[in-house]
């Protein structure tokens, strides 16, 4: 299988797959042993020395410090920066866009975020009675009519109109638009500084060669079972700027205290930070999530180097299938290359109605064994390898297209 999709879950990565099976084999060999809580705290250090010979795999945990230590290595965020984990991101997005209209009266947002982080957005304005500002600009850019310095300028002009005092933007939409997040702030700024930015990097942690967003917004929300391929639906939170960290630390313990995060996993990640004993809780959690993401940290590259090597990379296979694309009959949607990351959405020139049905398209796919996300009227979304496409995969793509489009 040829796998081009991480619209939900992204492929599980090898050490990942290796943390879950084994620690599925200690729960059946060893069900609630007495070391599980230390191990869970400290890590593998703090679990029988039998523990690293047969159940390999677990040797990567090594308590939740680590673990955010690494979350904020892979999202090139400052050290002294908090993290916070759910199993969901839609409860943390839930709690920021709380914390955000506490502080705001108008946010600015784009037709390019996720559907259901907009909804949150609106459903929080409407329940504290503040407003938010739509700026639509996806037609354009799929129309190639915007360049990087005019959506920057606009967004600018857009946010003084309307007199917005926050701003909620996708640092890659779910269609692969990649906007420049950063010069938006900054040009923002220059008017006056927003009172809140929230950032969407659902799609850019793990993929991104580097994300230099921190020092601009005042929370991150991203998933390790996206790019970065745990293999288990997990939402991050990362936070920690001057102004806002001591508030936002009230707001998340606010949220848990008020059910707003009705999230075991979360509570649980809070109790092992605090360093509390887990006889204190009062439900079972599933602590896989945290296991698989830690593995699968491990596999994500930590050097410069390789993770700009893996962009050009994908930058040659994006171009190598969009030019295979168009010579079957499909258009691609991402606009200039300014806005251009390693994701490529297309659809086909012509969307006869029996075709239009993503599921249908899915189905198709899958019987060349392809893995891509597909959506109604036809369009395909296929999030490109980090390593460069061999030939017998690229005709493979082409012969698809051909007889999908």
């Amino acid at each position: 299988m040829l796998y081009l999709d991480t619209a939900r879950l992204g492929q599980t990565s090898p050490s990942a797959l290796e943390t879950q099976v084994d620690f599925t084999r200690l729960t059946a060999e060893q069900p609630s042993s007495l070391y599980t809580d230390r191990f869970l705290a400290e890590g593998i250090e703090a679990a029988p020395n039998s523990w690293i010979e047969r159940f390999p795999g677990l040797g990567r945990w090594r308590g939740i410090a680590e673990l955010k230590k690494k979350v904020l290595a892979a999202a090139d965020a400052p050290s002294g920066h908090e993290v916070a984990i759910a199993s969901r991101s839609t409860l943390l997005m839930r709690t920021a866009s709380w914390a955000m209209y506490r502080r705001c009266r108008n946010v600015l947002v784009t037709d390019l975020n996720w559907p259901a982080y907009q909804a949150e957005v609106a459903d929080t304005a409407a329940r504290t009675h503040q407003r938010y500002t739509v700026f639509s600009c996806r037609n354009e850019l799929r129309r190639h009519q915007m360049s990087s310095e005019r959506i920057v300028s606009e967004i600018a002009e857009h946010y003084k109109q309307h007199s917005c005092d926050g701003i909620f933007l996708p640092l890659v939409d779910n269609l692969g638009i990649k906007l420049p997040v950063k010069q938006i702030v900054a040009a923002i700024s220059e008017i006056a500084s927003p009172r809140f930015v929230l950032i969407d990097g659902a799609q850019a942690l793990g993929h991104l060669p580097k994300i230099d967003v921190h020092d601009h917004c005042d929370i991150f929300i991203a998933g390790g079972h996206k790019w970065l391929r745990s293999g288990h639906p997990l939402g991050i939170a990362i936070y920690g700027r001057t102004r806002s960290r001591d508030y936002l630390s009230r707001c998340f313990n606010a949220a848990d205290r008020a059910n707003q995060i009705d999230d075991s996993l979360c509570r649980f990640v809070s109790a092992l930070s605090e360093q509390s004993i887990c006889n204190q809780y009062s439900e079972t959690v599933n602590v896989s999530p945290l296991l698989s993401f830690r593995a699968a940290l491990e596999d994500f590259p930590s050097a410069s180097e390789v993770r700009h090597q893996h962009w050009r990379d994908q930058a040659v296979n994006q171009s190598r299938v969009r030019a295979v694309a168009c010579r079957n009959g499909w258009t691609p949607q991402s606009g200039s290359k300014d806005f251009h990351s390693g994701i490529l959405t297309i659809h086909p020139r012509k969307r006869p109605r029996e075709r239009s049905r993503g599921d249908r398209l899915r189905r198709q796919l899958a019987e060349h064994a392809i893995a891509a996300s597909c959506y109604g009227g036809g369009i395909l979304r296929m999030s490109m390898p980090k390593l460069i496409l061999e030939m017998e995969e690229l005709q493979r793509i082409q012969f698809a297209l051909d007889q999908c489009g």
